[in-house]
């Protein structure tokens, strides 16, 4: 049972570190592209629902590290609550 454990885990680590990535890419680049800013600009008020991701995740000046852990605390709740009803990790 260990071991299966282990490896839910692993396998959820290794995805939450790849969205966590490609999220920081697109934070990235909307604060170093003007043109990308504006187009997040136009539509994040009506795509970012957590007030949380425009107030600590998307604003200016987080690195790297601080951006994954403001991710990966408000999202965890999340993930926690899914699994507790009974989701699981999908495997394609």
């Amino acid at each position: 049972m260990k071991n299966i454990e282990k490896t839910t885990l692993d396998f959820y680590e290794n995805n939450a570190y790849k969205f966590a990535l490609n999220q920081y890419l697109l934070y990235g680049f909307i604060h170093e592209k003007t043109e990308i800013y504006k187009l997040f600009e136009g539509c994040y008020k009506d795509n970012l629902h957590s007030i949380w991701a425009g107030q600590e995740l998307y604003r200016k000046g987080n690195s790297k590290n601080e951006f994954y852990n403001i991710l990966r605390k408000n999202m965890q709740p999340v993930y926690d609550s899914a699994r507790r009803q009974g989701y699981e990790i999908w495997n394609r």
